[in-house]
């Protein structure tokens, strides 16, 4: 069982330790350490941040997620997620149910995008799962990527939380108190 809260740092110093070598070799390729990519969501003033984790039961980070508005639009952005071995344990679970956070994150975007080294097959397997196109291979720092992108269609512009069965115990609302 895997379930959802709102990402902290603390969550990103455990990740940070924990995660996959194929992530940790994807950050090395911009120039990133994990724990500065991590926490990387923290030092923007945006409104268009979204940052979350996933535990399993035992309260071991198993992944982080999100999106980033750009600069320019905020309805343009940048999805990612970051993963330990935790995730890989709970994958058919989460496979169950991450469509729906995925929905969550694009229904406040027209297009979001990043890129992918062809070594993450399984990664690029979910993403396409997920509705992602892909360009052709090109080389980023002598590395094979791929560019992935979505172009969200007829997008639901309400602010809904998402699933209750997937948060955790400590997760508030980010919607605005009605009086």
């Amino acid at each position: 069982m895997l379930y959802v809260e709102k990402t902290t740092p603390e969550d990103c110093f455990e990740l940070a330790k924990n995660l996959k070598q194929v992530d940790k070799y994807e950050l090395a390729i911009w120039g990133l350490d994990p724990l500065q990519a991590l926490l990387q969501p923290f030092r923007y003033t945006k409104r268009k941040v979204h940052t979350y984790t996933i535990f399993d039961k035992n309260k071991k980070v198993a992944a982080i997620f999100g999106t980033v508005s750009s600069r320019q639009n905020d309805k343009v952005g940048t999805i990612w997620l970051l993963s330990s071995e935790v995730l890989d344990k709970n994958y058919l679970y989460f496979l169950k149910r991450n469509k729906y956070w995925t929905e969550y994150l694009e229904k406040n975007y027209d297009y979001l995008s990043n890129y992918i080294t062809a070594e993450h097959t399984k990664s690029i397997k979910w993403l396409k799962w997920q509705g992602y196109k892909f360009s052709k291979p090109m080389l980023v720092n002598n590395v094979k990527m791929y560019y992935f992108y979505k172009r969200i269609q007829n997008c639901i512009q309400n602010r809904t939380q998402p699933i209750l069965n997937d948060v955790g115990p400590s997760w508030t609302t980010s919607l605005p108190q009605k009086r």
